[in-house]
């Protein structure tokens, strides 16, 4: 097979596997804003950020390993190379760093298309019940302090100025308000990076203040319904959702 019937068979291998996950997208989308939709019978505000937080994870992880992956080992990896149709010499010469790629929140050249990086800062407080205890106030910085040392040596993964910390099996919860009612969920992980981005500064009535990025979601109540919108959305008058206070009983 020549190089142009070759590039001719992995277009069409390409345009069949576009087709494939572009189907599957569209149908997971669909189902996916059936179940956030208050006028669906399958409404289910749980289901539907769950569905929301395990893509955010996949995207991030996903982003870290392929950058990874193009940094070192396409270099190396031959049998690619060979179906590819180029030499591993030419392989050798490939430098991320040195081609016109869209940056990552630290300034490093990224090879994703899609990321969503929402993020607060440090000073952030957050509910956290560990082990199944009564849940503490920490704020996120002395809650990555105290797993780091727990788990640096097996748990922690670093790349490009990105931490992440597996918490998957520290039995960590925190409460999460989805729409309508709050709820506890499992904490996966937790993700320390730089950002860029424009940061917004919430100030509620009572005093207390949350620093988040521009592409943040913040509940808010408005005209009688409770809404998420961005940090420039909100507007005067409008009332920030916050959680004033966990009862957990003899739990």
């Amino acid at each position: 097979m020549s190089k142009e019937e070759r590039l001719k068979e992995l277009l069409r291998q390409r345009d069949v596997l576009d087709a494939e996950q572009a189907s599957a997208k569209l149908l997971m989308n669909a189902f996916t804003g059936v179940l956030g939709s208050q006028s669906s019978e399958l409404y289910s505000p749980a289901l539907y950020e769950a569905i929301t937080m395990q893509g955010r994870q996949m995207t991030r992880i996903a982003s870290v390993l392929i950058t990874s992956y193009f940094k070192g080992a396409f270099q190396k990896d031959e049998e690619l190379h060979k179906r590819l149709g180029i030499s591993t010499e030419r392989a050798k010469t490939l430098d991320i760093n040195t081609l016109d790629l869209p940056k990552d929140e630290s300034g490093n050249p990224s090879l994703e298309i899609y990321s969503n990086t929402d993020s607060v800062s440090g000073d952030t407080k957050v509910y956290v019940d560990e082990y199944k205890q009564r849940p503490k106030v920490y704020s996120i910085q002395d809650l990555w302090n105290k797993h780091y040392n727990i788990l640096k040596g097996h748990e922690h993964f670093e790349n490009e100025g990105k931490e992440y910390i597996f918490v998957g099996n520290m039995l960590m919860f925190t409460p999460t308000f989805n729409g309508d009612h709050v709820c506890s969920n499992q904490v996966s992980y937790l993700y320390k990076h730089k950002v860029k981005k424009e940061m917004f500064a919430i100030k509620a009535s009572d005093g207390t203040e949350v620093k988040v990025t521009s592409d943040h979601s913040v509940f808010i109540y408005r005209d009688g319904k409770v809404i998420q919108v961005s940090p420039s959305e909100i507007q005067k008058g409008d009332k920030i959702i916050k959680l004033k206070d966990i009862n957990y009983g003899n739990s």
